[in-house]
């Protein structure tokens, strides 16, 4: 019977202090990685707009991942699709870009998430001292960690729901109109399409303001990307194309990371 109790009492021990903490850290380290798009993030720029920063951190294959990432999905849904006062991004460890947008993909992941291989997210995972899978961090604008979730109180849309309110977040659900939803008839035009050397963009947007405009090919790569500060609703840009090879392009108008809308062109 002793040795039951010494056992019942070491799991505890073990337990509470897995659940104390998992990052070493107390106060985040600032870090700017690139998505699975392309699109850089920089952690201090978000805090510096007042946001509170969900950082999932996350790996392909482990089954807690796979189990509770659809839980963050739908607390990133309620908090506005990160487009209201909270913003999330996911941090992978070990794969590449196409490992995560299959993950993203089969999980329904709304939010931005960067790639270990390919988006520094391995560094970001060792810069945390992140030891587990899956490991959700809440931040608050002034850098302080808030929160901390991890197995076994793996983070749930409750639990995490209710830190956020706790801090002073306000729930807003993306199906209201979060502010991505101001341009949602946004149309983009390409022509001539084909195009041999030169070619025009049509752009017809709500809102006017700053945009990126960016160019890949058919397996993700982000080729050219340039900035546009769109002040009329409708706008033409010129594109000199001369120096792309033959083949299928995607061009994506984008503000704040967020894909607004998307048309291909074939380079004759």
């Amino acid at each position: 019977m002793k040795n039951l109790q010494l056992y019942i009492l070491l799991i505890f021990t073990i337990c509470f202090v897995q659940t104390k903490a998992q990052s070493g850290l107390s106060v985040a380290e600032d870090f700017s990685a690139k998505d699975v798009t392309g699109y850089m993030h920089t952690l201090s720029t978000y805090l510096d707009e007042g946001k509170i920063v969900v950082l999932p951190f996350f790996t392909t294959t482990c089954g807690s991942c796979n189990i509770y990432s659809p839980e963050i999905v739908l607390s990133h849904q309620d908090f506005g699709c990160n487009q209201s006062d909270v913003f999330y991004l996911g941090i992978n460890w070990g794969a590449n870009n196409i490992g995560v947008a299959d993950f993203m993909s089969a999980h329904a992941v709304g939010y931005p998430c960067v790639s270990g291989l390919q988006g520094s997210g391995n560094e970001v995972n060792e810069l945390y001292e992140i030891a587990s899978h899956i490991t959700c961090l809440v931040i608050l604008p002034d850098g302080e960690i808030a929160g901390q979730f991890f197995g076994p109180t793996y983070p749930t849309r409750d639990t995490l729901n209710s830190l956020l309110i706790s801090l002073g977040a306000e729930m807003y659900d993306c199906s209201l109109g979060a502010n991505q939803l101001e341009n949602i008839n946004s149309r983009m035009e390409i022509y001539p399409n084909p195009v041999n050397h030169n070619t025009k963009i049509k752009l017809e947007i709500e809102k006017v303001g700053s945009y990126d405009i960016e160019i890949r090919n058919t397996t993700g790569q982000l080729l050219e990307s340039f900035p546009q500060n769109l002040d009329s609703h409708q706008n033409i840009i010129d594109l000199n194309l001369e120096a792309f090879s033959e083949g299928l392009y995607f061009v994506h108008l984008k503000q704040n990371g967020l894909t607004l809308s998307t048309e291909k062109f074939l380079k004759i």
